[in-house]
């Protein structure tokens, strides 16, 4: 049988295969011709070229307060967008969990728009495969009409105005297109980490990517193929049933308006009582781990630190049958990180632009902060709402938050400390 299912895990690795020398054959002959967007003005030609860190800047910043600028394209085009996946991770000042929301933008407006091409290529792909997410968003994705019907469908089911496809992030409904999530970052967990055993859901899809892949949905989407052997990335990885993503690194010094804290008991309220093995994924204590820039600084990983070790201590004591971990040691990743929430029984993520999609891909149950007035991150969850479209997410409500710009100053206090546990632990302490 292990022989069988690491059979499923090779063949599953390999049956979307992205055709690489067929698609830079198309490319490159253009692209000697076609530069970058200048003033982000797009050309009407058939040939877009967008070259790294700075054109995809230019398009987060313009999603985030404009709108989607793939909406601004002409029919019949290509989009070439080439970047470094270790350079945007280390340099672009922006989470990975942002740019996921803008690649699957990307893809939903062309996809919407009709007759648009999308190819994203990330030169050092196979060298970041294992600890970066953005190798598994690449791949060369062509207009749908089939696709384009099925998502208009839904569109029109649940009263999603077109017009709002080419709005900010806040708006444009990247939620619709869950199924192309879910097939895109269960594939990453499972080349990561495998099957965890034939009674696990990763077995069945599977079996079901390999017995639909001639007629499958995503047949004709060429994802770059990134495996390199018969094993996973990452063999034997002993995972949970229960992982809980809490963000604080940059939060635990920050004054941004829209993110903030939840309770320590908005996750375990959701932690079924079976659970034996709780993980805890959150950002780095060690300086030498793997740590975005602006995460990075002694005090935030004091703080960070801090609150998590109280946290899982909390959890230890509401569930004293579990083993609760704590994951973010220089050995593990953001890919792994992911491969771990994907392939948990139950996902649970606060507020965060990161949590969110491992969180939809869940091959168990997945829950995530519903956002509010309070806080609107990932506002695009309500339109439509997407635990009506797929029956294993759930949007938590949990009003009672803590805004990082009252965090900030709450450690400057004399009692700061003290002040910030004892809140993530009571229940019924408000601000």
């Amino acid at each position: 049988m292990k022989r069988l299912l690491m059979g499923l895990v090779t063949v599953a690795i390999f049956c979307v295969i992205f055709v690489e020398h067929l698609i830079l054959s198309k490319t490159r002959s253009l692209a000697d011709t076609t530069r970058g967007l200048g003033d982000y003005t797009f050309s009407k030609q058939n040939f877009v070229h967008w070259d790294g860190k700075r054109d995809l800047k230019r398009f987060m910043q313009a999603y985030f307060h404009e709108g989607n600028a793939i909406c601004n394209l002409s029919s019949n085009t290509l989009v070439n967008i080439t970047f470094g996946c270790k350079r945007l991770y280390e340099t672009s000042g922006l989470g990975s969990g942002n740019f996921v929301a803008g690649f699957y933008a990307i893809r939903l407006a062309a996809l919407m728009k009709g007759n648009i091409d999308v190819n994203l290529q990330c030169p050092d792909a196979l060298e970041q495969r294992d600890s970066l997410l953005l190798p598994w968003m690449t791949g060369y994705f062509p207009a749908s009409v089939s696709n384009k019907e099925k998502l208009e469908s839904i569109m029109k089911q649940y009263n999603v105005p077109k017009h709002d496809i080419c709005g900010t992030i806040d708006k444009c409904p990247i939620g619709i297109m869950f199924q192309e999530i879910q097939y895109d970052l269960r594939r990453m967990a499972v080349s990561l980490v495998g099957i965890p055993n034939e009674h696990h859901p990763s077995h069945t899809a599977v079996k079901q990517w390999l017995s639909q892949h001639e007629h499958h949905k995503f047949s004709k989407t060429y994802q770059m193929n990134l495996a390199t052997s018969d094993t996973p990335l990452y063999p034997n990885t002993e995972l949970d049933d229960v992982i809980v993503h809490f963000r604080c690194g940059d939060l635990m010094s920050s004054s941004h308006p829209r993110f903030g804290f939840c309770k320590y008991n908005a996750f375990a309220s959701r932690i079924s009582p079976n659970a034996t093995r709780i993980g805890i994924v959150t950002q780095p204590f060690d300086e030498s781990a793997q740590n975005r820039a602006w995460d990075s600084s002694a005090e935030k990983r004091r703080r960070c630190k801090t609150v998590v070790l109280d946290f899982q201590n909390y959890l230890e004591t509401k569930f004293p049958k579990a083993k609760v971990r704590i994951h973010n040691s220089p050995n593990e990743t953001i890919a792994l990180t992911y491969a771990r929430m994907i392939m948990a029984n139950q996902s649970i993520a606060g507020i965060s632009t990161f949590g969110v999609f491992s969180s939809i891909a869940s091959f168990g149950t997945g829950y995530i902060r519903s956002p509010d007035k309070q806080s609107a991150t990932n506002q695009w969850l309500t339109n439509p709402p997407l635990d009506k479209l797929t029956n294993d997410l759930i949007l938590m409500k949990e009003p009672n938050i803590l805004m990082v710009q009252q965090v900030q100053k709450l450690w400057e206090e004399k009692d700061g400390k003290q002040t910030i546990l004892s809140w993530f632990r009571d229940s019924s302490i408000r601000y």
